[in-house]
């Protein structure tokens, strides 16, 4: 049996285990050294191959990147509010070394 809450957070759990299930052996970002399998997804700080640190399956996950032709950093935070909706989920902001 399913239960579910007036929150609906069951339903968001299940959808990102479904996920999971789809793209965790089957992505474009897989890669496998010495007997280990490490992704490159966008969102997996780690580049580890689990649900807990798969920037594709959850709906919340952070990102960092340099920034071409500069000291800067663009920090990616994608919220699982509006996930259905994927550009507005992301919030991008670029970071600088003197910033204030």
């Amino acid at each position: 049996k399913e239960v579910r809450s007036s929150k609906g957070n069951e339903m968001s759990q299940n959808s990102a285990a479904l996920r999971w299930l789809l793209v965790r052996n089957y992505n474009s970002f897989h890669t496998k050294s010495h007997g280990i399998t490490l992704s490159k997804e966008p969102g997996n700080l780690l580049n580890r191959n689990s649900f807990k640190h798969s920037g594709l399956a959850n709906s919340k996950s952070v990102d960092i990147a340099p920034v071409a032709g500069s000291k800067a950093v663009r920090v990616t935070l994608r919220t699982g509010k509006k996930i259905n909706k994927p550009v507005k989920s992301l919030n991008a902001v670029t970071l600088k070394k003197d910033h204030k």
